[in-house]
């Protein structure tokens, strides 16, 4: 706040001393109700306010912006996570006839720098910027479905530390303007003093390219994206100057993103494409447990349970493969002069597919005996429909502008199923398969469960999201 407090006291005095300068104030308030079911909920609401001001080649901005987004999974334990988000930003962007700079300044705290050294007509450019940063991600509370367990409930606060470093070039040609970019990201982990906290290590690549172009009509883009992660997190508990981990998740994820964009006037259209992949393989070593409620217990719980207290632990191999498409357009018809009233439709349609493989043991422990299941099954989730989007914007004299819109997801299918095969013999005669001869088949048995409920009482609880935006300029 003290940072945001002195650029806003500079840009007042900038302001009265340049001699020319632009001003532009906006209040964006939204909510996002995704899920809203009995075992699965997402939701998302933020306001932000900016403010900037742009004397002859400078422009220096500010702002404070307030996030809460929720969400929850069950699986014999009730995953629920929270972040509760309240931060400031202040920066500036500084341009001169060969080079851009900037630097961006958070509460989050995080700060970004970057270097950009162009032609004077943009015929060639190459940019450059850093980020560092120490975010809150939020806190993680696993509660198990058995109200009797001893470790009923673990609640884990997530902080990140990273370093994102960014490189992009490209040429402007004519009305042509192509781009490449290429990102470096990595997480450091690190033990805070609280007694329950996830630390995390993340090292991921991206890489990607657009292009633009502008013709007599009609205007195009186009941008393809590349990433590739390797993510462990590590759920620990710490007393004192001890530690135990209790989760281990090791994830390798690949995502491909191509999106393609045409305008003309008033009318624009787009087509996006998304294919993701993650791998999870549990470790064999005895530590090494994808989650072990036991290791979250306190020491002192520990010794009065002695060797008498029944160990659960699981370890989780996973292969997951998603994919969704989703396109459309979108129609605005601006009526009148001085002030302006301009009804909006966007009208998309998609269709989204994703399968994970999952195979978990559960073992259990008691004293010095173990004893061990295995668990295999398929989870399926596909859906296909159209996400509908009404708004308008009021424009007075150019200055101030309300822009304010709803949308709907529409599902027209949404199925998703829990597989778990099994073998069952059938003993009649097959000649088309063994030749006359006479025995037992396997067929692999479908077990079905968890169809998601898509009646029109869901309307407005899940898929609907609203927002408001007012911009004033002067």
């Amino acid at each position: 706040m003290v940072i945001l407090a002195a650029i806003f006291a500079l840009l007042v005095v900038s302001a009265s001393a340049a001699e020319s300068f632009s001003n532009k104030s906006s209040v964006d308030c939204g909510g996002l109700f995704l899920l809203h079911m009995g075992d699965k909920q997402f939701s998302a609401r933020g306001c932000n306010e900016n403010a900037s001001i742009g004397i002859n080649n400078l422009t220096l901005y500010g702002g404070l912006a307030h996030y809460r987004i929720m969400g929850r999974y069950t699986d014999e334990w009730d995953v629920k996570g929270v972040n509760d988000l309240k931060f400031g930003n202040a920066g500036f962007e500084s341009r001169f006839k060969y080079t851009t700079l900037g630097v961006d300044i958070s509460s989050l705290p995080f700060i970004r720098s970057k270097i950009e050294i162009h032609h004077p007509d943009s015929l060639f450019f190459f940019g450059a910027s850093i980020m560092r940063g120490e975010p809150e991600i939020g806190n993680i509370r696993w509660i198990s479905e058995n109200k009797s367990d001893l470790v009923h409930e673990i609640s884990v606060d997530w902080q990140t530390h990273f370093l994102y470093r960014h490189f992009d070039a490209g040429s402007k040609i004519a009305n042509h303007q192509f781009g490449i970019f290429a990102g470096f990201f990595e997480t450091s982990p690190e033990n805070p003093s609280k007694e329950y906290y996830v630390r995390d290590s993340v090292q991921a690549i991206i890489l990607g390219g657009n292009y633009k172009g502008n013709f007599a009509k009609d205007s195009v883009e186009a941008r393809y994206i590349f990433a590739d992660a390797d993510i462990y997190l590590y759920g620990i508990m710490q007393q004192e100057e001890s530690r135990k981990r209790f989760m281990y998740i090791p994830l390798n994820a690949q995502l491909h993103f191509a999106e393609a964009k045409w305008k003309r006037k008033y009318l624009q259209a787009h087509l996006d494409f998304a294919y993701a992949t993650a791998q999870m393989d549990a470790n064999p070593d005895r530590f090494f447990e994808t989650l072990a409620p036991n290791r979250a217990l306190p020491t002192s719980v520990l010794k009065a349970l002695s060797f008498s207290f029944l160990k659960k632990n699981f370890r989780v191999d996973a292969d997951i493969d998603a994919m969704g498409i989703f396109g459309g357009a979108t129609l605005q018809w601006p009526i009148g002069h001085q002030l302006t009233f301009t009804p909006k439709i966007n009208i998309d349609g998609y269709y989204a597919q994703g399968e994970a493989d999952i195979r978990k043991k559960t073992e259990n422990t008691v004293i010095i005996s173990t004893q061990s299941y295995i668990e295999e099954f398929t989870r399926k989730l596909s859906s296909f429909g159209s996400v509908l989007t009404l708004g308008s914007e009021l424009s007075l004299w150019k200055n101030l502008s309300i822009d304010y819109s709803v949308t709907q997801l529409i599902p027209f299918h949404i199925s998703y199923r829990e597989i778990r095969p099994g073998e069952v013999k059938e003993k009649e005669e097959d000649e088309r398969s063994h030749g006359g001869s006479h025995g037992p088949r396997l067929f692999e048995q479908e077990k079905t469960k968890g169809d998601v409920e898509s009646t029109a009482s869901a309307a407005f609880r899940n898929g609907f999201a609203t927002s408001l935006s007012v911009v004033y300029r002067m």
